[in-house]
């Protein structure tokens, strides 16, 4: 690609690549970071508030009383859920049960039915596992299953409850504790923090590929430039061209040593032939008066 290039435009070219590989590498952890920090402070922010709902919950199922739909201690648990649901537009609670307490509050004809409400709740409660993902683009959807005779769900009154009545035994899931959070606004500051990133990624990239180009012409582009035409005066015959650079501690100075060399080497070459064509000249005329003395004597 580069082939036809001058010297010092391909070093300056192969070195700018390199600087902006690692900038850009730099961008794309600095993204992949800070996209892994969003969703932690997220699962963590969900966390706290499936909490909340948790402790809550739980006194209310300890200190209701009865089991009865128009319970005072159940009424203001659910006005306390649907109020926050109403005063948060970011995120929404639920409470769902599982498959034995379903079945129970239907053979009893109660009005307290909550079913999954999609392939979150689902897996929580068949697996007994906590499930979070975002779900489409603007949903971080959290639940947390309960198990009986673990956690919160580890009270005796809680075991005796859903052992008696609902014939439940420890370790099956008794419902799940769940949230969805609106990530938009995250997403949002997270696009533009990202897009912000890369704008500066492409301005310090314009200033790295200036730099480098002016630092590498310095150090390298003008003395290559400058020997390369001392060669050429030299090439023509004109030893008397003082040589550049040579002081220099590096390998352009390393160049213009050997490059002096060769100039004192040819000048001393030169010297060299001019001596012998003298001698020769010399010898030649001294046969010719030795040759014409001969004849004359003769």
């Amino acid at each position: 690609m580069f082939k036809n290039a001058k010297f010092g435009l391909r070093i300056t070219l192969y070195v700018s690549l390199l600087l902006l590989g690692l900038l850009f590498s730099g961008l794309a952890a600095f993204v992949y970071v800070e996209s892994r920090g969003i969703k932690n402070d997220i699962k963590t922010e969900a966390g706290h508030i499936l909490e909340v709902l948790e402790s809550i919950h739980t006194q209310a199922m300890l200190n209701r009383g009865d089991k009865k739909d128009n319970n005072p201690v159940l009424n203001t648990l659910n006005g306390t859920v649907e109020q926050f649901n109403a005063a948060s537009p970011k995120a929404k609670l639920w409470l769902v049960m599982g498959p034995k307490v379903l079945a129970f509050q239907k053979r009893e004809g109660s009005q307290e039915v909550e079913p999954p409400r999609d392939d979150i709740d689902q897996e929580a409660i068949k697996t007994g596992k906590t499930v979070s993902r975002i779900t489409g683009a603007d949903t971080f959807r959290f639940t947390r299953p309960v198990i009986l005779g673990q956690g919160v769900a580890a009270n005796k009154k809680c075991l005796e409850c859903h052992a008696k009545e609902m014939g439940m035994v420890r370790g099956e899931v008794i419902g799940a504790f769940s949230v969805a959070l609106s990530v938009k606004e995250r997403r949002d500051e997270f696009f533009q923090s990202s897009l912000m990133a890369f704008m500066a990624a492409i301005g310090v990239s314009v200033l790295v590929l200036i730099f480098n180009a002016g630092l590498l012409k310095h150090l390298a582009g003008a003395p290559i430039t400058r020997l390369t035409w001392v060669m050429a005066k030299l090439a023509e015959g004109e030893l008397e061209t003082v040589v550049p650079s040579r002081g220099r501690h590096d390998e352009i100075g390393a160049m213009a040593r050997a490059l002096e060399v060769f100039r004192v080497n040819t000048i001393k070459l030169r010297l060299a032939e001019e001596a012998l064509r003298k001698a020769h000249d010399e010898l030649e005329q001294r046969v010719v008066e030795r040759t014409r003395e001969l004849e004359m004597s003769s």
